[in-house]
């Protein structure tokens, strides 16, 4: 089984260790280095010139969290990663601090697999999505984006509290990180709001988002129905057009 063009696991396997942690992290992850300059390019160079990294063999990531980058190098060795359960933490550590009371919201297993609370596994995902796209990794971006879309996919319609506010931090966490230029996915995800704005502008924290975000705002709005009615009785209009 390949792992690039011409590396295969055995070279890979063979190759020295290199460490990689966060600046919250408890423990330190040990990658092949080989494997490493495969899957991340962004970040091998660290190793190899006159850094502190090389010197240490020690890569810290600054601006993610320990369960996202166990993730990334789950993935890297398995090409998929493990998504939360019930029993493991969400990873919600880059969602914006007004929304810091969502970790301790009932976890929600409506959603069909009743071992994956969806607030666990959407905001795991798209923290991957943001980890993949900082340090330019395609196919995890790839991956992130298609367990989203299939997790809200299922979902459907977000029938409780905690599936709305589940939608709702997940916008707000894209919409803060994600540039909207060029993003398939944030306009993707305001595809998504607009289908189902009807019950998510119900929720305060709804709009709080389209405050903090005009440019998601303006993706959702786009795709709005104009209103039925005038703003005048029907009566009013009918003699007005016709007479």
């Amino acid at each position: 089984m390949k792992t690039g063009k011409s590396s295969t696991y055995a070279e890979f396997l063979i190759s020295d260790f290199v460490s990689l942690k966060t600046t919250t992290s408890t423990h330190i992850f040990k990658v092949h280095k080989a494997l490493l300059d495969i899957k991340c390019k962004s970040i091998t160079p660290a190793f190899n010139g006159n850094y502190t990294e090389s010197q240490d063999s020690i890569y810290t990531f600054s601006d993610t969290s320990h369960e996202t980058l166990a993730r990334f190098i789950e993935w890297a060795y398995r090409a998929d990663y493990t998504e939360p359960t019930e029993d493991t933490d969400g990873d919600t550590s880059t969602l914006p601090s007004d929304d810091e009371e969502w970790s301790t919201r009932p976890q929600d297993t409506t959603t069909g697999d009743q071992s994956r609370p969806v607030h666990h596994s959407l905001l795991a995902h798209m923290d991957l999505y943001i980890f993949s796209d900082v340090y330019i990794i395609p196919e995890l971006k790839a991956l992130a984006f298609t367990k989203i879309q299939t997790g809200l996919r299922a979902m459907g319609r977000p029938e409780t509290p905690e599936q709305c506010l589940a939608v709702i931090a997940l916008l707000r966490l894209a919409s803060s990180k994600v540039p909207l230029d060029g993003s398939d996915i944030l306009r993707w995800l305001a595809h998504f709001a607009a289908y189902n704005f009807d019950i998510l502008r119900h929720q305060p924290s709804f709009h709080d988002t389209l405050k903090l975000s005009p440019d998601l705002t303006w993706e959702i709005v786009g795709r709005l129905k104009p209103a039925v009615d005038p703003p005048w009785p029907r009566t009013c209009y009918s003699k007005n057009r016709y007479h």
